[in-house]
Order: C-alpha cells, then structure tokens, then sequence
C-alpha cells in the first residue's frame, strides 16, 4: 500500500474533512434510498421529496475541493428550504445528519480558505525570493560588462551592455506594475 505525502498539515486536514464530508453524503444517501422502500406512506412520500432534490447534486464527491464545497453548500440550502425541510423532518435522523453535513462542510471552507492563503504566502514568498536572485544576478552581468568595457572593450560588448542595461530596466519596470 503506497502512503499518500502531504504539502502541507492543512492539505492533510482538507483530505480527512474532504473524506468526512463524502461519509456523510453517503450516508444521507443511503438514508434516503432505505425510506424510499419504506412501507410507511408518509416516510417513502417524504423520502421521495428529498431524493428529487438530491438527483440535482449527483457526484458530489468526484468534484474538486471548492466546486465540492460550493455544491454542498446548494445542497444544504435546497435541503432546507421550508417546503423540503419539513418533508426532511420526517425521516429519522435527517436532520441530524444535515446539520453534520453543513457542520462539515463549513469547517472544510475554512481550513480550504487557511490552505489557500497558506499557499499564497508560499508562492508569494518563493516569487520574492526568486525575484531578489534575478536582480542580483542581472547586476553581476551589467557590473561585469560595465567592467569590460572600462577596461577598454569593444564595441560589440559596449552594445551588449546597453541592450542588457535595457532589458534590466524593462524587466524592473513590469515587475513594480
């Protein structure tokens, strides 16, 4: 069995709240199919409701994080809006289950959006760090040229020089817009 390796502790959070959220779609799924066959009118009735608004959010778990997220989300309100809430109420342990599922499924948006701004300040951060290497390598370059050409170079270096010097100053340019 391969082990799965993590960025980050909070991409590692994200997949056992990801891996929560699809129990527990699960389960309301199979909540729903069981009182569907019930031979309790009232109960299969109610359960057919909840079952005509679930068919709307198939496949919820095969989506990524925030179109899952966003999904859920729709779920969760269409489940309770008043006239499916109250068909809900009839199944037992529904709305249990419900209320897990938007428990869960809010925790996991704010770990994703901690993940996202985590990312965020990596990439930012690497991005600088790149960006400070460029401009000290790009000043090696032009002092070496500036160096030669003191030293009596030649005109192809001189030229050399004065593109480089451009193309420094271009790239300094877009790099503050």
């Amino acid at each position: 069995m391969m082990k799965q390796h993590y960025a980050s502790a909070l991409s590692r959070i994200l997949a056992d709240l990801s891996e929560i959220r699809n129990r527990d779609i699960h389960f309301f799924r199979e909540l729903v199919s069981y009182s569907l066959k019930s031979r309790n009118a009232k109960l299969a009735e109610a359960a057919n409701v909840i079952d005509v608004v679930f068919r709307n959010y198939d496949n919820i778990a095969r989506k990524s994080y925030p179109d899952a997220t966003a999904i859920m989300t729709n779920l969760i309100c269409s489940l309770r809006e008043a006239p499916v809430f109250e068909q809900l109420k009839n199944i037992q342990l529904a709305e249990e289950v419900l209320d897990d599922m938007e428990a869960h499924n809010n925790e996991f948006r704010s770990v994703y959006e901690e993940h996202s701004d985590e990312s965020v300040k990596i990439i930012t951060g690497g991005t600088f760090k790149a960006r400070k290497r460029l401009m000290a390598t790009l000043r090696d370059l032009v002092k070496g040229f500036e160096s030669t050409l003191f030293l009596g170079g030649s005109l192809k270096a001189a030229e050399a020089a004065a593109k480089i010097d451009k193309l420094f100053e271009n790239t300094i340019y877009e790099m503050a817009h």
